[in-house]
């Protein structure tokens, strides 16, 4: 996909590149839908949904429509009629239900002081509606200038990630469709040995190559100790709802601040620890790139009061 300029007097619409993020090449949209065709391909753009925002939303006909990139949803920056809007088109596996769910936490961690974008009504007063049968919703653009893609932005956001664990650890009842997201990034410890033992599997049925038998051999090692290790340090512990995709550019961030947490695809129930691991795995990754010595130097700079894992216990975080 690609930022698609519109000639209001020519009527031409011209599709140019939108960057590294756009996903358009065929064989990765073959391979990504996983599951068995379960998931479904990333949507596509196509004029019929410039049609649909302006009879649901309002939103003129002409306005410039851009792909912003995001490996799950089609997200489009609208820009027109004098404002600018994010119209995000979701895979099929994802259901009213589901989506519902997604929006109430939403709106829930919003009035909490929790930096969220509401849905926008449509023309039948609902907060999605059906886009060749897929769901859609639109929300307010939020201006940002920066992503949480260093480690001082880690650090920053951990207030703002503090907060939200709390406010989604006092949440009831919410269904199973908002407490089982049908794809994420995330293994329970208690499933870690299956699941890799099953990727294993399906990679070394290819014709593997050395290296990807060793990388099976180190993998299943891996798993082993995980499972071994976890289930006694972590498995009695409490599971609540977590955002489940605390990174990157799902935060993004207006000068010093955190403006918005985006990107709720992966909200699940899990361990806390489970939520904030993939955090602290980009925290390490980024210090390790900026700090020279050895492993022991960057070790002790984990353990200093303007490290990630001290704002962490200092965040907000409830129990434990």
């Amino acid at each position: 996909m690609g930022a698609i300029n519109n000639d209001a007097h020519s009527g031409d619409n011209k599709l140019q590149p939108a960057g590294n993020n756009a996903h358009s090449d065929g064989n990765n949209a073959r391979s990504d839908d996983a599951g068995g065709g379960l998931r479904g391909g990333r949507p596509v753009y196509s004029e019929g949904l410039r049609e649909l925002l302006n009879d649901e939303y309002g939103i003129d006909k002409y306005a410039a429509y851009t792909d912003i990139g995001g490996s799950s949803c089609l997200n489009l920056l609208v820009a027109g009629g004098g404002g600018r809007y994010l119209a995000r088109v979701y895979r099929r596996c994802t259901t009213p239900g589901r989506l519902d769910a997604i929006q109430a936490v939403k709106g829930v961690l919003k009035k909490n002081g929790v930096p969220c974008a509401p849905a926008l009504k449509t023309a039948s007063r609902r907060n999605w509606t059906v886009w060749n049968g897929n769901l859609l919703e639109v929300e307010p653009y939020i201006a940002h200038d920066g992503v949480m893609d260093t480690a001082d932005r880690i650090k920053r956001a951990m207030p703002t990630m503090g907060k939200m664990t709390s406010v989604l650890g006092g949440f009831g009842n919410i269904g199973d469709d908002g407490r089982t997201p049908p794809f994420a990034n995330h293994v329970p410890i208690e499933r870690a040995l299956e699941m890799t033992k099953r990727g294993c599997g399906r990679l070394l049925s290819r014709r593997p190559t050395e290296f990807e038998r060793e990388f099976a051999d180190k993998s299943m090692s891996l798993a082993k100790k995980v499972t071994e290790s976890g289930i006694p340090a972590f498995g009695a512990l409490p599971k609540q709802l977590a955002h489940g995709d605390f990174w990157d550019n799902n935060i993004l961030f207006s000068g010093a601040g955190v403006a918005l947490i985006a990107d709720f695809d992966f909200m699940g129930e899990r361990r806390r620890v489970e939520d904030i691991a993939l955090t602290l795995y980009f925290y390490a990754y980024f210090i390790s790139h900026t700090i020279s010595g050895s492993p022991e130097s960057v070790a002790n700079e984990i353990k200093t009061p303007e490290s990630v894992v001290y704002k962490i216990k200092n965040a907000g975080f409830r129990g434990e």
